[in-house]
């Protein structure tokens, strides 16, 4: 399904948009929050970065609701040349409210040094670090990564990108939404929306539906759409549109009226059209579906 590139092990948390909360944490422990706009910055595909503070050498992000995690990826460089190479940790917790607090579980540590450029390698995957398949990866409150280097001068951070693989566990509240299968009420797998290797001047379609999995509330008024977090020039995103009749009108978005508790949506298509001039690069684009309002 993924050309040249990796199958993703579990879906690509959208953690810069679900209410989870990244933070910088000093060696102190003081924790600094990130605005929304970083958030996004560091769980896209671009080389930006955004910047610590002096003796910030650790980050987290902390999860809304209980969440199961199998991989992940991250890219950082420093403002100045470290004096030796730093061990990297990674740690997980079910109860942690802040990134400090709570009880922490060591996953990983490594003294390689960690990437320092996104693409392509967010997508191979030889560069995810995969967490313990056990409790210890599951119903998590958070993740947390920090670098224990030495340095002469400046202690800051850059940090590039930070993706999280996983799902909400069976824990979490089950007034969501969910992509299902246009056959059956079958899971999509973490990669039906990857369209592979994809030429220039070429479109293919996908169907699915949508369910809720809410046992008591209606999912009202429902934004439909794809976004990119990296869009290009022309956008990816906009290379994207949706049908909701059978094809035989595509939109950019769609709306939908309500899905009861329980209840699956009728099929839409998502259609990929990639233009002649398209940028040639290793690119990502996420379906989302926003509701409005949750009724009883």
């Amino acid at each position: 399904m993924a050309g040249n590139y990796m199958n993703a092990p579990s879906p690509r948390l959208a953690w810069d948009r679900d209410g989870s909360i990244l933070v910088f944490i000093s060696t102190a422990n003081a924790v600094t929050a990130q605005a929304a706009a970083n958030r996004r910055v560091v769980n896209s595909e671009a080389e930006d970065f955004i910047q610590s503070v002096e003796n910030q050498k650790s980050f987290a992000v902390i999860f809304p609701i209980p969440t199961n995690a199998v991989a992940l990826f991250f890219a950082a460089t420093y403002a100045v040349t470290y004096d030796t190479a730093p061990a990297w940790t990674v740690e997980t917790s079910k109860d942690t409210t802040n990134g400090v607090d709570g009880t922490w579980t060591t996953q990983y540590l490594t003294n390689q040094t960690p990437m320092s450029v996104v693409k392509p390698n967010y997508r191979i995957s030889s560069n995810l670090i995969t967490l313990q398949d056990n409790s210890s990866s599951r119903d998590l409150r958070g993740i947390r990564v920090t670098s224990d280097y030495s340095y002469s001068g400046s202690s800051v951070l850059r940090l590039k990108a930070f993706q999280i693989y996983g799902e909400p566990a069976n824990s979490a509240t089950p007034d969501r939404l969910d992509f299902r299968s246009e056959l059956t009420d079958a899971k999509l797998t973490p990669y039906f929306f990857d369209w592979g290797n994809v030429p220039r001047s070429s479109s293919e379609d996908r169907s699915f539906r949508i369910k809720n999995l809410s046992a008591t509330l209606t999912a009202t008024d429902i934004d439909l759409y794809v976004e990119a977090l990296t869009p290009g020039v022309p956008p990816v995103d906009a290379m994207h549109t949706i049908s909701a009749d059978g094809g035989a009108s595509f939109l950019p978005s769609q709306v939908i009226a309500s899905i009861l508790p329980g209840a699956l949506s009728g099929v839409f298509i998502l259609r990929r059209t990639v233009p002649s001039n398209a940028q040639v690069s290793v690119w990502s684009a996420r379906v989302a579906a926003d509701v409005n309002l949750w009724e009883v």
